[in-house]
């Protein structure tokens, strides 16, 4: 949440008038009194910002399987399928923070790298549980996390690369870079 703090230098250099307007032109739920000391202030939540950030390409391969509805599926495919020989390397596509390393029956190895409190991705079906890099770690752009394999429930060897923005699957192909 963010709190408005007017100092006496605002009054004087006459921005009373516009900060009133701002504040009694939010949306009456958005805003609520708290009071500091002995005076109330209005405060405003603060806005949800979906930060951009550049994503490289995590793998070397081709694109099989693009995102979205499958005409034989009836479930969305959350990400692209990259194919390549098994045991590619596969790199982080932005620097963030590790927040799953672990093996999922369906998924297999997975990888999942928080960039910011809007932005994650996963990485899917890795070749074996020697990844390079554990849950709680911070990684750079770039830096190797595993290797490419058909772990869980993959029918070859590949990459399911997902990108999700403020918790919704977005096609990463519009973001790669």
């Amino acid at each position: 949440m963010v709190a408005l703090l007017v100092l006496p230098s605002t009054f004087a250099a006459g921005k009373e008038e516009k900060i009133k307007q701002t504040l009694n032109s939010a949306p009456i739920s958005a805003v609520s009194d708290q009071t500091v000391g002995e005076q109330k202030e209005k405060v405003l939540p603060s806005p949800k910002v979906s930060e951009k950030i550049v994503f490289k390409m995590p793998t070397s391969g081709k694109v099989t399987t693009p995102f979205g509805y499958q005409t034989h599926q009836k479930i969305l495919h959350d990400g692209i399928d990259i194919v390549n020989k098994e045991g590619t390397d596969v790199y982080a596509a932005a620097a963030g923070k590790v927040i799953k390393a672990e093996y999922d029956p369906d998924n297999g190895f997975t990888i999942v790298i928080e960039h910011n409190e809007n932005w994650r991705t996963e990485y899917r079906h890795f070749a074996n549980a020697k990844m390079p890099v554990i849950k709680g770690e911070m990684v750079k752009s770039g830096d190797l996390i595993g290797h490419m394999g058909s772990t869980g429930q993959a029918t070859g060897p590949h990459l399911h690369f997902s990108i999700l923005m403020d918790g919704e699957y977005i096609d990463p192909v519009s973001m790669l870079k």
